[in-house]
């Protein structure tokens, strides 16, 4: 589908002729592929596209054009960047030394993209280009340009060329090198080493998976354990992608519903063999090539067809119970009307199984990808809320109702009560706008009742029945326990909440490390925020560290709640494979994961208090859950103060030696201004 043209610059890389590795066939051809489509679909011009192609790209060359990106005067904050790289990926022990010490990769190995001159040093040969070196130069893009970066790998970082496999088919290879030379402590150290501007403090920890999670998105040909391959001269990944973006409307497709369409790309075509797409990123649900996300799509969760089952991503886990309706849309957006309303009718802490409800209009056909809403139940999702005008309240509100398809405020959930002390949102009308405060109560902790702070809004704002359904589904979500997380069997995951500071007094800009104990004393910690006077007060950075306890490889999921705004925010979503493919669970069996600082690849955490408020709340809360799911409809922006770009919106029950179960656990984090002393 041809779209408009947009403001976009693209770095296409690609590498067939090695000089002293195994050769590849299809890397050129696909990128001289993507480019086309950049600019027959997209209507790219010619000179916002870079092509590095064979003896071009060197190992210098590739560094020196993604470095380019951040200073190139053309583009400007927040255009779309794409990096586009096919030829052979690879793996090396990480480097030696106390410079390396922090950086923590999977089985001790880093993950390289290949340059046209790698190979042994002793016949003039370069050293890959390590994750190290690519998270760094993303981060000075985003810093300068926004995180409005996409990045394409067609290649592998398995280091499985020596595993066994067997290939009928002549023409079929993996882009895997077949030699690796090891890489020097002091690589590329001008590159992540020591920096003289103010730049973000990131995580450090290994592998293009996680890297940077909030500077850009990444769409990758295959999983850690899996190969890339290519056959009859193209790689499938790259094949697959341009036929799918040519087919779907960008402007109403996300990263993650791209990826979840993809399908099997390797079912039929290399034997014996899987290849797994995947998509990883803090920003996978913005539309395709843009900061933006795609609108209207709240709550929407992925589903699938297998076998003639319907299956939806969500379950217990997410508050799914059997006897639900769910209506069924063929996008992750609700601009268009339901196929049709199925009901829940078997659960797992992960999946749903839907079946019809009545009868469905012949000329209405569910795809085999396809995207859910689970209904409010009136009779469990109840939301109180307390106005002392509530005529007012029902004059303001009531005219929205068939905007949002509903009836009264009962059968969304919403009750009014005259008892203020009973309700979990506080409306005030006053002259000035309306005032919302939200109650904690189910998430307080003994006595402790602490002040979320109070926000207000014009009288006649269009915000209103959007507050109050979005404080539905922030006590929806928050209030929910699980099986791990229940008070019995707490003691299975445990959280910690850190103050971060700099590795070697800030010398390497990439690395973060907890200073001092675990500050959550039952599950609560307050923070005093230096007092300034009438300026704004900050405190950070902060990190979390999870503990499993289990014998049972777990799926993590953390979310922000902001008591103030009803946002909730994602801070950290494993990545996922096409069609909801599992991509091995990053939380394993007895260890624990660090946010804010090591693998994960988040950002740490601040907080700030702005000079009108004196004290707030913050809530994270890691669900976990023994199988993939889709947890990206439990994000909201603020219907109170929307920010552009945060909103974040399987194949069939996964039978496995592990038991079925689902978890959380919650930290409470209340921020007050610091008295000042005279």
């Amino acid at each position: 589908m041809a779209s408009a043209q947009i403001r976009l610059f693209a770095l296409t890389i690609a590498i067939n002729d090695y000089q002293h590795i195994n050769k590849l066939n299809g890397a050129v051809v696909d990128a001289d592929e993507f480019e086309n489509y950049l600019r027959s679909y997209l209507g790219v011009p010619p000179e916002r596209i870079i092509s590095i192609r064979d003896s071009s790209a060197t190992r210098d060359a590739i560094l020196g054009a993604i470095k380019n990106l951040a200073h190139n005067s053309s583009i400007q904050k927040d255009d779309p960047i794409l990096i586009f790289f096919a030829g052979h990926g690879g793996r090396a022990l990480k480097p030696l030394g106390l410079d390396w010490d922090h950086w923590m990769p999977l089985e001790s190995k880093i993950e390289l993209i290949c340059p046209v001159d790698m190979g042994d040093p002793g016949v003039g040969g370069q050293c890959g280009i390590p994750d190290r070196s690519v998270a760094a130069l993303l981060d000075r893009i985003s810093d300068e340009k926004g995180n409005n970066i996409t990045l394409i790998f067609d290649c592998c970082h398995s280091g499985g060329i020596n595993r066994s496999f067997s290939l009928h088919e002549s023409d079929a290879q993996p882009r895997i090198c077949d030699f690796t030379p090891a890489i020097e402590p002091a690589c590329d150290m001008a590159i992540w080493g020591p920096r003289l501007s103010s730049a973000r403090i990131s995580s450090a920890f290994a592998g293009f998976e996680n890297r940077g999670r909030s500077s850009h998105v990444l769409l990758a040909a295959c999983r850690r354990d899996e190969l890339a391959w290519e056959k009859e001269g193209r790689g499938l990944f790259t094949r697959r992608l341009i036929s799918l973006l040519r087919e779907v409307d960008i402007a109403r497709t996300d990263y993650a519903s791209l990826i979840y369409k993809m399908g099997d790309i390797s079912r039929g075509v290399i034997q014996g063999q899987t290849q797994t797409p995947i998509c990883d990123g803090l920003h996978i649900n913005r539309r395709l090539f843009s900061s933006e996300v795609v609108p209207g799509h709240r709550s929407l969760i992925s589903g699938h067809i297998d076998n003639g089952n319907f299956i939806l991503r969500a379950g217990a886990a997410h508050g799914v119970a059997i006897g639900d309706s769910v209506d069924i849309y063929a996008e992750n957006h609700a601009l268009r009307d339901k196929i049709a309303t199925l009901v829940v009718s078997e659960i797992t802490a992960s999946f749903s199984m839907l079946t019809l409800c009545g009868e469905i209009d012949g000329s209405c056909i569910i795809p085999e990808h396809f995207y859910g809403k689970a209904l409010a139940r009136p009779d469990r999702d109840v939301l109180s809320v307390y106005c002392s005008e509530e005529a007012t309240l029902k004059v303001l509100v009531m005219p929205l109702f068939p905007n949002y398809k509903i009836s009264s405020f009962e059968t969304a959930g919403i009750y009014l009560t005259h008892e203020i002390d009973s309700a979990d949102l506080i409306v005030a009308m006053t002259s000035s706008g309306i005032i919302y405060n939200m109650q904690l109560k189910a998430a307080c902790i003994g006595d402790l009742r602490p002040q979320v702070a109070p926000r207000t809004i014009p009288v006649k704002s269009a915000q209103l029945l959007d507050v109050l359904l979005s404080a539905l589904e922030f006590k929806r979500h928050l209030n929910r326990e699980g099986e791990v997380g229940s008070k019995d069997e707490e003691a299975l995951l445990d959280l910690h909440f850190h103050r971060l500071k700099p590795i070697g007094n800030g010398r390497f800009k990439d690395s973060l490390i907890p200073s001092g104990p675990n500050l959550l004393n039952n599950k609560v910690t307050t923070l005093e925020l230096p007092n300034t006077g009438t300026e704004t007060c900050k405190d950070g950075p902060f990190g979390i560290t999870v503990f499993n306890k289990t014998r049972v490889p777990l799926y993590p999921y953390l979310f922000a709640f902001e008591g103030s705004d009803l946002s909730i925010t994602p801070w950290y979503l494993p990545p996922f494979g096409q069609g909801g493919a599992n991509v091995g669970a990053p939380l394993a069996p007895s260890s624990q994961m660090h946010f804010g600082f090591g693998e994960s690849g988040c950002p740490p955490w601040g907080f700030r208090l702005d000079p009108t408020t004196q004290s707030d709340v913050t809530i994270f809360k890691l669900f976990v859950t023994s199988a993939p799911s889709d947890f990206s409809s439990v994000a909201q922006e603020s219907p109170l103060s929307p920010r552009n770009g945060t909103s974040r919106k399987a194949q069939a029950y996964v039978t496995d030696v592990f038991p079925d179960v689902w978890g959380s656990v919650t930290a409470m984090i209340v921020q007050e201004r610091a008295v000042r002393e005279a």
